[in-house]
């Protein structure tokens, strides 16, 4: 609870998660290490308060977004640490993840490639008959309320409503557990987005589940998934693109026409995405930190 932070007690490390304005607002802290973990692709004026030391680390999730505020920001390679966000793993070992034959899950919101994906799925659909589409899309994650959503999306999801014939589900802003149902019940994520992923976090958690992911070849997700090993990658020439829309379906085509080449490509998805799990990612932080402490 930060209402019981004080900020003139001692710690070893204050850990900020997205935010640099703690830093400020509280300044000058009781600490020997100010550590920031940045997911977003901007961070203006962090240049500046890791210079006047109000910042000791910046934690990045890819080399592409660390390079790039690297550039804007001219904060100097010791102030780094090149990470990952991380994935809850599963702590019961004796759960039993079952697949659902054809199954395509996309996680994100609306404007970071569903249109796209909606323009495509009939080639999809065509090609792999027994295909199908849950939705997990709104701006409820913004902070919006659902009635606010409902009213931006409403065109959207009226779309989506008209192809429930195609065996395409809009299940909008689904809770927690639910999510996590869907991602292990998916057999491919399905992300056709212009947008510059910094991590993608969602893919990464399907892929910890073995759905294979099919995405655009660009910023932190060339980092994420290796081409014909862990999912597939379309090179970035506009999501809308006729050129784009034809190579996406054909590799999911691809993807589920060769039963065992998607059940090799959805265990290495599951081992390449156990690298990421807070388990294993923790221990690297606070090592890390203690290092520099030291």
């Amino acid at each position: 609870n930060i209402a019981l932070f004080n900020p003139k007690e001692y710690y070893d490390v204050i850990y900020s998660l997205r935010h640099k304005e703690p830093f400020e607002q509280y300044a000058p802290l009781n600490t020997k290490f100010k550590v920031l973990f940045l997911a977003d692709t901007e961070s203006h004026g962090l240049g500046v308060m890791v210079h006047d030391g109000k910042i000791d680390l910046v934690m990045a999730v890819s080399h592409w977004q660390k390079e790039k505020i690297q550039l804007e920001e001219h904060i100097h390679n010791d102030h780094w640490m090149v990470t990952s966000n991380g994935v809850e793993s599963i702590k019961d070992e004796t759960i039993i993840i079952i697949k659902v034959p054809g199954r395509c899950i996309y996680l994100s919101t609306p404007e970071r490639g569903l249109e796209p994906l909606l323009k495509l799925w009939s080639r999809i659909k065509s090609a792999v008959p027994w295909a199908s589409l849950h939705l997990y899309s709104s701006f409820m994650g913004w902070g919006v309320s659902r009635e606010e959503n409902e009213e931006m999306c409403k065109d959207l999801y009226a779309r989506i409503e008209s192809m429930a014939d195609l065996d395409v589900l809009n299940c909008k802003h689904g809770a927690y557990e639910e999510i996590r149902l869907a991602q292990s019940e998916a057999e491919a994520y399905l992300y056709p987005s212009d947008f510059y992923e910094t991590c993608g976090m969602g893919i990464l958690e399907s892929m910890y589940f073995g759905a294979v992911p099919v995405a655009t070849g660009r910023a932190g997700l060339l980092e994420k998934i290796t081409h014909n090993v862990t999912g597939y990658l379309i090179p970035a020439y506009g999501a809308d693109s006729e050129r784009y829309q034809d190579l996406f379906a054909k590799a999911v085509a691809r993807l589920f026409l060769n039963k065992d080449w998607h059940q090799l490509m959805s265990e290495n998805s599951n081992i390449f995405a156990r690298r990421f799990t807070y388990d294993v990612l923790v221990p690297q932080w606070a090592d890390e930190w203690q290092r520099r402490i030291s």
